[in-house]
């Protein structure tokens, strides 16, 4: 493989970077997490942050447990779309403003 293509790569590379930076974690997980969930759960919970492997997701209280029961699923499905074994768990918060 030639340097140049390597360097080329420094681009996008960079763009993704600044991407992730600006917008934080949550913000770039959400579309991913949106398609592991399907579009009812994502509209009662949102991942927050990724930290040593654990998905830490904001979630309505009243969806927590079926969320909770999907968790081994949703794990596979997350780290499919994410194209490497980034989430081990998740752990859920209450959402706040909730009932």
């Amino acid at each position: 493989m030639a340097r140049s293509e390597f360097t080329d790569a420094k681009g996008p590379l960079a763009r993704a970077l600044r991407q992730v930076a600006e917008a934080g974690p949550g913000d770039v997980l959400t579309p991913v997490w949106a398609e592991a969930v399907g579009a009812a759960l994502a509209a009662h919970s949102r991942p927050v942050r990724l930290s040593e492997g654990t998905l830490t997701v904001s979630a309505d209280p009243e969806f927590i447990m079926d969320l909770e029961y999907e968790q081994q699923v949703l794990v596979t499905r997350l780290n499919a779309r994410l194209g490497r074994n980034a989430v081990r768990k998740l752990s859920f918060m209450r959402e706040v403003g909730s009932r």
